[in-house]
């Protein structure tokens, strides 16, 4: 959820328009979620999203629920939460975010902003500064600092994607 936040909003610093919305299971942290964020440069006028062109699973249940079978351009799966099935598509990336993101950090709190560095440095959809600014913006005082190194970190990873 915070990563569709700090997306849109980095969308937003970048001059484009951004709408979201978002979606919880009965759960509380760890079941279904969903995040819709829609980016343009032109008015919105619909968050329906039937292809979309970025989808992202950290956990098993999304990945069973929102991208297995399903159409996109660019899916992005935490390998280390996620068990692949079958053959996948061109342009789906399989990076074990959270291992990586204990590894570096001792902790996965940030996997989602190390994930988002990823993302961004693959597809370029907004501009690097702006997701830090939006990072800045979006997280507690406290934790800026560490979330602004998980997407560094996340920026610098994708390389090996």
């Amino acid at each position: 959820m915070l990563a569709g936040v700090v997306l849109g909003l980095a969308a937003i610093l970048d001059g484009k328009n951004a709408a979201h919305t978002q979606s919880y299971g009965p759960e509380a942290r760890g079941g279904a979620a969903r995040s819709d964020l829609v980016i343009s440069d032109e008015e919105i006028d619909t968050l329906l999203v039937t292809k979309p062109n970025i989808v992202v699973a950290m956990s098993q249940e999304a990945y069973d629920k929102y991208l297995y079978g399903k159409p996109f351009d660019y899916a992005f799966v935490d390998s280390s939460m996620v068990q692949l099935k079958d053959v996948q598509p061109e342009r789906l990336y399989a990076i074990p975010v959270t291992k990586y993101t204990v590894d570096e950090f001792g902790l996965k709190l940030v996997a989602n902003m190390v994930m988002l560095g990823v993302i961004n440095r693959i597809t370029k959809v907004v501009s690097d500064d702006a997701l830090r600014q939006a990072v800045e913006k979006s997280v507690p005082s406290k934790t800026v600092d560490l979330n602004l190194k998980a997407v560094n970190y996340g920026l610098s990873l994708a390389a090996n994607y």
